[in-house]
């Protein structure tokens, strides 16, 4: 066990499916949330948190996190509904997870391009300049055919 935490501050597994999930549980699994490392080994339970919890990691309200349930299930992480719960729970690691998922990777500085190589034009018509060149090019190409 670290430095600064109690044995008290993590739910037993006959807790666990007992709590009724009240403010004072809500209280002890947001503690679990800020010390950020799993419980001891001889518990085997991740930390576990409630919609309102889970609303503050992703900056989402518990309202739409709800909804986003059943209309939308790839915007929110996966969750697990206990025997005899009405409310959804999140364990911290599937969280977690579903989060790196869709972490952005970061990206290398542009390479420096050197200063004499000329810009590539995107689609559109072509400036003047290089009508006119062009234009140039294939009278010289016809009278040097005929």
């Amino acid at each position: 066990m670290s430095r600064g935490t109690r044995q008290s501050d993590y739910l037993t597994p006959g807790q666990f499916w007992s709590v009724s999930w009240s403010r004072a549980a809500h209280e002890q699994s947001r503690r679990l949330l800020m010390l950020a490392h799993t419980p001891p080994a001889d518990t085997g339970i991740p930390p576990v948190f409630g919609v309102s919890v889970l609303s503050e990691l992703i900056q989402k309200s518990p309202a739409s996190i709800l909804a986003d349930r059943s209309r939308a299930p790839h915007r929110v992480p996966p969750s697990c509904e206990p025997p005899g719960s009405r409310q959804p729970l999140w364990i911290l690691a599937d969280v977690l997870d579903w989060l790196r998922h869709y972490q952005r990777p970061s990206v290398p500085p542009p390479a420096a391009t050197a200063p004499d190589t000329p810009r590539r034009r995107g689609p559109g018509r072509p400036p003047k300049a290089e009508q006119a060149r062009r234009a140039a090019a294939a009278q010289a190409q016809k009278g040097g055919a005929q």
